[in-house]
């Protein structure tokens, strides 16, 4: 678990959930945005497109977690370049247990870089339950607002994180991260 946090490098709701496992899967993603039409990103197990004038980037290294996939956009010029990484990690983790959604909150809010850690609802990213949480980061001076999506598929987890500046609107950051998820694939 530990592994997971460290991974949310940014190169309030409340839980919605009874239990701990949901009774339903809905097919598919909760997300209603458009869905993003510009270039497809792949990873280890899956695929997202990308806004229209949002690049691939290489995955780098951050900390001591290999980002597997990330892109950013290139028309930002206000200071701080939007962006997604996506952590992938072989590690069996039911996401959905809400003793690991207590378990990561407390972590994160132990953290120093991290302030106004909130527990959003959960989502459905192409059939899957994601764990969502947003929270404010600094990083090398940096201050911006990060939206993190926990999700397993198969034997995997994928710490999927949208890093913004700090004057986007809650409703622009959920309909960015919706157009995108919107798109996720999980490969066959």
């Amino acid at each position: 678990m530990a592994g997971l946090v460290l991974a949310l490098s940014g190169c309030g709701g409340s839980d919605s959930s009874s239990g701990d496992k949901p009774s339903t899967k809905p097919a598919g993603s909760t997300f209603t945005q458009t869905p993003a039409d510009g270039d497809t990103v792949t990873g280890t197990g899956y695929s997202f497109t990308v806004p229209k004038g949002w690049k691939v980037e290489r995955p780098t290294t951050a900390t001591t977690t290999t980002i597997d996939s990330q892109a950013a956009n290139a028309k930002d010029h206000d200071g701080f370049i939007d962006n997604i990484n996506v952590v992938h990690q072989n590690a069996a983790q039911d996401v959905s247990a809400k003793g690991f959604e207590d378990s990561l909150l407390q972590q994160l809010k132990g953290y120093p870089q991290y302030s106004d850690v909130n527990r959003r609802s959960r989502v459905h990213i192409a059939g899957e339950l994601a764990l969502h949480v947003d929270a404010t980061q600094t990083v090398k001076g940096a201050k911006f607002l990060t939206d993190q999506y926990y999700v397993s598929h198969g034997n995997a987890v994928d710490v999927i994180t949208f890093a913004c500046s700090l004057g986007l609107s809650q409703k622009q950051q959920d309909d960015v991260a919706g157009s995108v998820l919107a798109t996720w694939k999980w490969a066959s």
